[in-house]
This record gives structure tokens, C-alpha cells and sequence, in this order.
């Protein structure tokens, strides 16, 4: 029979005398295990430092030999870090439980509830907000207690149907009943609730009650375990509970009572101000973020219950540096009420940690100095993750490199949150738009007719007053009463202007009865609005295969924009005049552009769709963009090599360069054309020897999607990367 060795395994416990050898080395395991886990967390920040970089060779080759694009990206690339943790903790905990076994299967099932028992320390010292290793920020170390968690408890599984086997072999189920026994199996309840009860979908929909589970039941569990476990286990309960005091009076310390003024610009986007006093943490380093929770004075026990026992904090960055008088963060709309009228408990700052950003010693706290090495670094972010985005590029930008914003946004309304930090965007190529929500093509249409139209009435304005300047008789009154400030425009009316069948189906549509206004585009969409929403919005695509060259949308080119381009070819104009698009409410949404800052103030490119990360950004990156300008022969217009369609570029006919050399025709052009540029890439990847180029960094910031994806380009492109996602 298949199960003849399971007596051996199984020897009778008479007299004790298996007993006291296995109480031994139970015992001996359980310090072991404590040693070895306190040991390899210490070690987390010299691993990052040390072995990052062998690991990454060695990953890229691995990767490389897998053909199936899906497999490596899924699987190898936005997992890896996953798969890595799994098996080490699970190779860590599995030899400390199966050593010195002595063909006794009580052996084993002692030891998988010792090892378990003496891993809650390091489990409790990877959730304390800040970490206490350095250069380490305890959000990167959530990923390692998930998993580390979720082993320890399946251990404790195993161990406790393991032992209800062997009473049941034994004939001794009574022992169930026994006090110890009883303490034990309330404790697996325990592990059990926080079990399902952090697995990703419970946890995003019923967050409370996963807070909840979490923290009351850890709480249970740590004090369950001291009366289940034999020998007993003083020492590692007051550690423990220890732990999870100091969690609770830290917290305390570093939190400050505070009012805040919120502003609502957007049906997705609120704008929270609040004093530089209410930080109690100070640090130049930027992206900090802090944690919050209403505070009411009027009811102390519900306060101690809520910020003792019930610590529900809800995570935001802030988007200015600690030291500012005045602190601004970026928040999206959602459950947790954000009032002007109510009063916050305001945890932290808590500092980040950027491999890229070393504060430079004695330095002044004010200073913007940083040590880094950085020539290039593009930020890729989603909705109020600019929030994250604007501090860095004031900072990098201070200390001499090139930084570019890609901000995927849903509504076009939430533009208005740059009107408060222009100090930040000082040039036109620091950052791209990209507006991915439900527009029609009327919508945009008339979106880039009216941008156009509002730079044509400022650079008049412009002009002018350089003109009274020079004249002598310019005075702050005459800005004042601009064509720009003085009234707002109607845009619709405008387009309609232009596109007299588009005027009369607006002014049919109008008369119907069930004429919404399109001001409330936005709360429309957001009806119904999940977390879920956020991947298929705030997201971007990719062009790992270097098909593309520019980062297109998933609308007509038609759609696309630099807001800071004016003038057109006639031939443009006429075939954009005589675009017809069907027709679509929209009169009303547009009439307050002149009012945002970004559209009138900032040359920027604003697009509508997803960005796409290709060989486009890869330029920008790498600081090979361009071979000088280009002519186009039918028209006689000077074009930028990047912006030449895929289509125009297969025929180099179209395109001849500045000294009269035809596109193509000299062998240095071949560097333009993807498939040699893709070659072209792999060989400046090999003359590095395989390393990350430590000039040139990625960021990615906002929902989970987009920062995976990122992640992935970046890898492929083999730049370094930095993540920074809040996700649940």
C-alpha cells in the first residue's frame, strides 16, 4: 500500500521518549529562525546596493532567450520581484522546518508552528512606518511582510491539521479540548480572517474591514500564542507587544492636529492646503508623503478607539517640500471626506527613499543641493499622482538635469491644478498632456480650435504691450484691460463661427428638451466611477518593439495638439477646415479656458489618448533625437525628423535634409528608421557592458497599470526605474 511508510514516520510516543529530544531541537529552531529572518532584513539595504545590479544582468539575460513577448512581460518582468520573494522566503522557511527530523512526523508539525511563531518579530518590524533600516522606505518593504505573512500562515495551517492527525492516529482527539490546544486553534482563526481578508479584492472593496481583521487580530493572535506555545515564550511575546506599542506611540509623536482649506477644481481633483507647521517631520527631499484621519476633540473615546485601537490612515503625497511655508497636496475625490470645516490628525512626513537624490551633508535644510547623477529623467504619472511629480522635477531641475512630466489625466478640468504651481513649469518641454476621457470628436475639435484661437489673442496681447514698452508708455493698467483678461471668450461660439452647419445643429440640439449641459462632462463620467477605472484611463501603451516612433493616441492624429503652435500651413488649415465631425452637445465646456493657466501660459503638447511609450521617449531620453532639420519637398516646411509619420518615412522620397541630401540616402539616416534603431539601441546596451545607465532614470507614479507598464519599458529600454504606487 502507498501509505505503509506513514507508520514509520509516525513512531509511538511512549514514555516520552521522543519527547524531550524534540522539545530540544524545537526549541533550538525557533532561536535559529528568529537569528536568520532579524539578519536577512537587516540586510535588505546592502542587498539593494550591492546586488541590484548583478541580479539585473542576470535577469536581462534570462529574459532575453524568452521569445513569447506576454510570457516575459506578465511573468519575468512586472512579477519578478513577487516570484523572487516567494521562493526565497518559502526555500528560507521550508529547510529551517525540515531539518533534524529524525523520521518523526511530530517533529515536523512542532517545528512548522516554532518556525511560524518565531517569524512574528520580523513580520511586525516590516509594517513600522518609517523603517528602521536605512535608506529603505517601509512601503518597499509591504510586498516582503505580504508574502512572508501569508507563508507563515499557511505553516501554521499545516501545523495544526498535522497535529489533529496525529491525535486522530493516536486515538487521543481529546487532547483538542485542552486549554493550550484550544488557544492555539483560536490563534489560526486569527491568521486565518487576516488571511482572507488581505487577499486584493476583499481588501480594495471592504478596506476598513481589512484594516480592521488586520490590527485587532494580530493583537489576539500575539497574545493567543503565548498561552498555546510549549516551552513557553516570554521573551518573544514582550518583543511582540513591544513592537506594536512603539508602533502606536511613535505614531503619536510624529502626528500634529491640524485644519486644512480644500479647493474642488475638478469633479476628480481637490486641491488641499494646509500649514508647514502641521508636518512634525521636516526633510528637503521631495516626494514626502503624510497620512491622515479626521480627529474630533469633542469625543476622547472615540479618539482613543480610532487612533489607538483602530488606526485607519488614509496616504497622500505632497506636492510641495516640507520647508514651504504654505504645504499644497493633490487628492482625487473619493471616499474619505476632505472638509475645510473639519479638523485632521496629520501624521508624518514621511521621507522617501530615491536612489537617484542623496541630501547633501551640513547643507542648509532649505537648500535644493542634491548629489545626483542624473542628465535625464523622465516621469510618467496618472491623475493626482502628479502630486508626486511636480516636487521632483523642481528639485532635479535645480541641480542641473533635464526632467519631463508625462501626466495621464482623465478630464480635461483637472488642468486647473497646474494654475498652482506655476513656479514649477518653467519651460515648454517639461511636461506632456495626455486627456484620455470620453470626449467626441466635436469635443476636440473644438477643444484645439479654441486653444489656438486663446494663443492668438495672447500673443496679440503680447505684442502690444512690447510695443507700448518700447513706445514709453506702458502701464500695469493696460494688461489689465486685454482682450485676454478682460472678458472670457466663447469658444463654442467661436467654433461655430467657423463651421456654420455645426452652428445650426448646435442650435437645434439646444432646443431639445432633453439638452444636458456638458459643463457636467465630467460628473457624468464619474458616475459610477471605481478603482478599477483608474487602469483603463490613467494608463499608458507600449511599443516595446519599436513600431512606432511617436507616442500616439488611440484617436485620428487630427486629435492631437501642441497647444503652443499657432501658425499653419494654408494647406493644413483647408483640409482641417473642411473636417467634418459629427455632432456632439458640447456648448458650454469649453467657454472657461481662458482661465486656465497651463493653456495660455506654457507651449506645452497637449494630446488627447494614451500616451505611448516608444522609441519617441526613448530619444528624449537617450538625447538622440535629431539629425538637424528636415524640408518637406511638397510644401517647402522645415519638419523635425521625430515627427514624421511611419507612413511618410517608409517613402524617403518625401523628405530631404537640410543640405539637400535626400532622407535616407546617407547611411547615418539608417540610425532613424526603427529597425536600425532598434539594432542601433541593443548595441549601446552591450557597450555598457549590460548596466543600467545611472544618467538616465524613469519614475512611474499613480494607479498599479500604468506604473507596471513603465516598468516594463523601462526595463526594455534598460534605463533605471523608480516606482511610487499607494495601490491597496
Amino acid at each position: 500500500m502507498p501509505w505503509d511508510w506513514i507508520p514509520r514516520l509516525l513512531p509511538e510516543d511512549q514514555a516520552g521518549k521522543n519527547k524531550a529530544l524534540r522539545l530540544k531541537i524545537t526549541v533550538k529552531y525557533g532561536y535559529i529562525t528568529f537569528a536568520c529572518t532579524m539578519i536577512l532584513i537587516l540586510l535588505i539595504p546592502y542587498w539593494n546596493r550591492v546586488a541590484k545590479p548583478i541580479t539585473w544582468k542576470l535577469y536581462r539575460k534570462i529574459v532575453r532567450r524568452i521569445k513569447i513577448l506576454r510570457i516575459r512581460n506578465n511573468y519575468f518582468t512586472l512579477h519578478l520581484e513577487v516570484i523572487k520573494t516567494i521562493l526565497f522566503w518559502t526555500i528560507v522557511l521550508g529547510v529551517l522546518s525540515a531539518l533534524e527530523l529524525h523520521s518523526d512526523i511530530q517533529f515536523l508539525a512542532a517545528r512548522l508552528g516554532r518556525v511560524a511563531t518565531y517569524c512574528l518579530p520580523t513580520v511586525l518590524v516590516l509594517t513600522l512606518r518609517p523603517s528602521p533600516l536605512p535608506d529603505t522606505l517601509y512601503l518597499s518593504l509591504l510586498p516582503i511582510h505580504k508574502w512572508l505573512s501569508r507563508i507563515v500562515i499557511l505553516q501554521s495551517i499545516a501545523h495544526t491539521i498535522m497535529y489533529i492527525w496525529i491525535f486522530w492516529e493516536r486515538n487521543t482527539m481529546a487532547k483538542i479540548w485542552k486549554r493550550d490546544n484550544l488557544y492555539g486553534i483560536y490563534a489560526l482563526i486569527c491568521f486565518i480572517l487576516i488571511l482572507v481578508t488581505s487577499l486584493p479584492k476583499v481588501r480594495r472593496k471592504f478596506y476598513n474591514v481589512f484594516f480592521a481583521f488586520h490590527y485587532i487580530c494580530t493583537w489576539a493572535a500575539v497574545l493567543l500564542l503565548y498561552v498555546h506555545v510549549r516551552p513557553p515564550i516570554p521573551y518573544l511575546t514582550l518583543l511582540n507587544v513591544a513592537i506594536l506599542v512603539y508602533q502606536i506611540y511613535f505614531k503619536f509623536k510624529i502626528s500634529r492636529v491640524s485644519t486644512i482649506e480644500v479647493t474642488q477644481l475638478s469633479a476628480n481633483l481637490l486641491l488641499v492646503t494646509f500649514p508647514g507647521s502641521a508636518l512634525a517631520v521636516k526633510s528637503t527631499i521631495p516626494g514626502c508623503h503624510l497620512r491622515m484621519n479626521e480627529f474630533d476633540s469633542s469625543n476622547y473615546l472615540k479618539q482613543i478607539w480610532r487612533h489607538s485601537f483602530m488606526p485607519v490612515q488614509h496616504p497622500f503625497t505632497i506636492a510641495t517640500l516640507p520647508f514651504d511655508e504654505s504645504q499644497k497636496m493633490i487628492v482625487r475625490k473619493g471616499h474619505f471626506d476632505l472638509s475645510s470645516e473639519k479638523k485632521y490628525l496629520i501624521t508624518g512626513a514621511y521621507l522617501p527613499h530615491l536612489s537617484f537624490l542623496k541630501p547633501m551633508k551640513n547643507a542648509n535644510p532649505r537648500s535644493l543641493l542634491f548629489h545626483t547623477k542624473v542628465k535625464k529623467c523622465l516621469i510618467v504619472v496618472g491623475g493626482s499622482a502628479i502630486s508626486f511629480a511636480l516636487p521632483i522635477l523642481r528639485t532635479l531641475s535645480y541641480n542641473g538635469a533635464t526632467v519631463k512630466i508625462i501626466w495621464v489625466l482623465r478630464d480635461h478640468e483637472d488642468l486647473k491644478i497646474l494654475d498652482y504651481f506655476q513656479n514649477i513649469l518653467v519651460n515648454d518641454d517639461c511636461i506632456d498632456i495626455f486627456i484620455t476621457g470620453s470626449y467626441s470628436q466635436q469635443e476636440i475639435y473644438s477643444f484645439k480650435r479654441a486653444i489656438r484661437e486663446l494663443h492668438r489673442i495672447n500673443r496679440q496681447t503680447e505684442l502690444s504691450n512690447q510695443e507700448q514698452v518700447l513706445n514709453g508708455h506702458y502701464s500695469p493698467q493696460f494688461h489689465e484691460k486685454s482682450p485676454l483678461m478682460q472678458s472670457k471668450v466663447s469658444y463654442q461660439a467661436m467654433a461655430n463661427e467657423f463651421d456654420p452647419a455645426i452652428a445650426h445643429e448646435s442650435l437645434a440640439q439646444k432646443n431639445r428638451a432633453g439638452y444636458i449641459p456638458l459643463r457636467h462632462h465630467a460628473e457624468l463620467l464619474n458616475s459610477g466611477y471605481s478603482a478599477e477605472d483608474e487602469d483603463k484611463f490613467e494608463n499608458v501603451d507600449l511599443d516595446l518593439d519599436g513600431k512606432c516612433r511617436n507616442p500616439e493616441p488611440d484617436v485620428p492624429r487630427s486629435s492631437s495638439l501642441y497647444s503652443g503652435i499657432i501658425d499653419t500651413p494654408a494647406e493644413s488649415v483647408q483640409q482641417r477646415d473642411s473636417f467634418s465631425l459629427p455632432y456632439s452637445s458640447s456648448s458650454g465646456i469649453y467657454d472657461d479656458l481662458a482661465d486656465y493657466w497651463i493653456l495660455k501660459g506654457l507651449a506645452c503638447r497637449i494630446e488627447f489618448g494614451r500616451p505611448r511609450l516608444g522609441i519617441h521617449y526613448y530619444n528624449w531620453c537617450t538625447g538622440s533625437s535629431c539629425i538637424g532639420p528636415l524640408i518637406d519637398i511638397h510644401n517647402g516646411q522645415s519638419v523635425c525628423c521625430n515627427e514624421i509619420t511611419i507612413e511618410n518615412r517608409s517613402q524617403k522620397l518625401h523628405y530631404q535634409k537640410s543640405d539637400g541630401h535626400m532622407l535616407g540616402s546617407d547611411a547615418h539616416d539608417e540610425l532613424f528608421l526603427n529597425e536600425q534603431f532598434m539594432k542601433n539601441r541593443q548595441q549601446r546596451f552591450q557597450e555598457r557592458g549590460g548596466e543600467l545607465d545611472e544618467s538616465t532614470w524613469v519614475v512611474g507614479a499613480g494607479p498599479i497599470g500604468l506604473v507596471n507598464k513603465v516598468q516594463l519599458w523601462a526595463n526594455d529600454c534598460g534605463f533605471n526605474f523608480h516606482a511610487e504606487s499607494f495601490s491597496i
